[in-house]
């Protein structure tokens, strides 16, 4: 059964569910603050417990949402997504390019003007952001696609699904809510909610432990909670050993011990002094809850010998001391792969030095936009997915035509980051600088054939496809120009 069967008979089964009724085709819903992960089985569901599954699931996505909320860990997120999304000039943040001529002008038109639409309708402007960010946290994102009842009139929604108890039945070939393990119940009052496999597009980190996602924060948990502990300890410690303490003696004379224990409580409720640290807010508060800050020393003076007395305990300690928590804090960012000319030291605002020139050309940043690269093309692939749904959906090219172009054109992304484009353009200065010094020689001592592969890196058949863009130029009345009169373009 291709693509459009499948959809349409679920349009026509389960219509109760109202998933095509879309009255503004153009706004796309995206409930991006209840997207906690799900549950992806890529070998089935036989042989296991899935309820185990998806209840690991559960655990370990809000795991990671809880630790994307730390300081340091929110401020890495917002670097790496920064880069994945990065477009300057908010122009559009997709565009195909065709290899070969397999596919024909007026298909490459349509797919152009596909690719638009659907950029549009994932309104990605606005939620490019949080749909990245949302897929690195969780490590999965579950898409719905909403299709019409006319099929050929293609996708006329896209929603982001929760994927809390979601996973795939490979019995019946459906993706399936588990109602025990969503928050969304609602949703379960005619029974448990199914979707066709063509409706729901799902992308995963490809990173898996037991038959369980994990996300793009799992080398971190450690190190995360370390700092975290360790912050939550700093105010306690360092005002413990810094404050001074009373420590009152009071003289009971020699009365019996209940009396004398009477009197050392009634002091104590007319002189306490207790301060508490709560690690969630960060505030100091003289309240009776969690960590003890400063308290008073109490004793009692027998038979008058020395009266009643308060003495002064001094204890110093020094704030400055962070080290540890600066160690710990750079092995948290080294295990989110953020370079260190990105965050500095914590020591001063200034020392986060990098800058896109070819200073920051390091091991360091090449590593970062290695791994930003990743994250970006693990991402590409929800483009794809909707891109082949939406042609096949409104008949442009059939499933079987589009295995046959498939690697005939790629979905890029408009600006890659200003790192690459330096890299390319020293790489390219150097290669021409290369190519002007072998003037005398290409012809003579070397081949001009040899010559485009050692200094450009050329294959056959790129040199075959220049050899065609050239001639194609001289034909061309605005190119002809600069043959002919030798001028640089």
């Amino acid at each position: 059964m291709n693509l459009l069967e499948n959809v349409k008979n679920f349009l026509k089964i389960d219509n109760k569910n109202n998933l095509s009724n879309n009255p503004d085709p153009s706004v796309v819903d995206f409930d991006l603050e209840s997207i906690p992960i799900g549950f992806f089985d890529e070998g089935g569901i036989y042989g296991f417990d899935i309820e185990d599954r998806l209840s690991k699931q559960k655990l370990l996505i809000n795991t990671y949402r809880e630790l994307s909320s730390q300081s340091d860990v929110s401020r890495a997120i917002n670097i790496i997504i920064d880069e994945v999304v990065f477009n300057p000039y908010n122009n559009n943040y997709l565009t195909l390019d065709f290899i070969d001529d397999k596919i024909s002008k007026g298909i490459q038109a349509k797919m152009s003007e596909t690719l638009q639409n659907i950029e549009l309708k994932l309104n990605l402007s606005k939620n490019f952001y949080s749909l990245v960010k949302q897929f690195y946290i969780d490590g999965q994102l579950n898409i719905l696609l909403q299709y019409d009842k006319n099929i050929k009139k293609g996708i006329q929604g896209i929603k982001a699904l929760n994927p809390n108890g979601l996973y795939f039945d490979n019995k019946t070939n459906k993706w399936k809510y588990n109602s025990n393990y969503t928050d969304n119940t609602y949703l379960f009052k005619g029974g448990d909610l199914e979707f066709s496999y063509e409706e729901i597009i799902h992308i995963n980190s490809n990173m898996y432990y037991k038959n369980v996602i994990l996300g793009y924060l799992q080398p971190s948990l450690k190190t995360a909670n370390m700092l975290k502990t360790l912050e939550d300890m700093l105010i306690p410690l360092r005002y413990n050993r810094s404050v001074s303490r009373r420590a009152f003696k009071v003289d009971v004379g020699d009365i019996n011990f209940k009396k004398a224990k009477e009197i050392l409580d009634m002091f104590k409720k007319e002189y306490k002094y207790k301060k508490v640290y709560d690690p969630e807010t960060g505030e100091i508060k003289h309240q009776n809850r969690f960590l003890s800050l400063v308290e008073d020393y109490w004793f009692t003076n027998r038979e008058g010998s020395r009266g009643t007395e308060v003495d002064i305990l001094d204890e110093k300690g020094n704030l400055g001391e962070i080290e540890d928590i600066l160690y710990i804090r750079k092995k948290l960012y080294d295990s989110l792969h953020i370079p260190s000319d990105r965050v500095g030291d914590g020591k001063s605002e200034i020392s986060a030095t990098f800058d896109f020139g070819n200073d920051s050309t390091n091991v360091e940043n090449i590593n970062f936009w290695n791994y930003v690269n990743r994250i970006k093309y693990q991402f590409m692939d929800l483009f794809y997915e909707i891109f082949k749904r939406e042609l096949i959906a409104k008949n442009i090219i059939s499933n079987k035509d589009y295995e046959q172009i498939k690697h005939s054109f790629k979905i890029k992304y408009v600006n890659d980051n200003i790192f690459y484009e330096n890299l390319e353009k020293e790489k390219l200065q150097k290669q021409v600088d290369l190519w002007g010094s072998l003037e005398g020689i290409v012809g003579k001592t070397i081949s001009y054939k040899t010559a485009y592969k050692k200094v450009f890196n050329y294959s056959d058949d790129d040199i075959e496809k220049l050899k065609k863009e050239i001639e194609e130029e001289k034909n061309d009345p605005f190119f002809k120009q600069f043959y002919e009169n030798g001028e640089d373009f």
